[in-house]
């Protein structure tokens, strides 16, 4: 099991953990904050997601709301890319945001090699 701590500048904090020795895959990530909760899992009877928010307000709940969403699919992801790199628009998948995600991953790692210590991503970096 890895787990890392993730810390930025703007004091926003969290850990991500995964394991790797497991029968069964399962993705959830779970927000808290102080404005409420988001829950995405992975579909367990049909393929994509379900996301599941819930607001506060004053320290009650005041919202609540679900939505499914289909799998994009890799294609989706190659194509998004290959149209950005053509100068169509599409902001998610910019050889940049590539650039973030892999910094992201580094970052993880580093923070693995230094048994969970803080990595600190500055702009600069991404």
């Amino acid at each position: 099991m890895i787990t890392n701590v993730i810390y930025d500048p703007i004091q926003l904090s969290g850990s991500i953990s995964a394991t790797y020795a497991c029968t069964h895959m399962k993705f959830e990530l779970e927000v808290i904050g102080t404005h409420g909760t988001l829950h995405l899992s992975r579909n367990v009877d049909k393929p994509g997601y379900h996301l599941k928010v819930d607001s506060v307000k004053e320290g009650k709940s005041s919202s609540s709301w679900e939505e499914d969403f289909g799998f994009g699919g890799i294609e989706l992801e190659f194509l998004g890319f290959a149209a950005h790199c053509q100068q169509l628009e599409n902001d998610c998948n910019t050889p940049l945001e590539a650039l973030k995600d892999l910094a992201f991953v580094e970052a993880c790692l580093e923070s693995g090699k230094k048994n969970g210590d803080f990595v600190i991503l500055k702009e600069d970096d991404l």
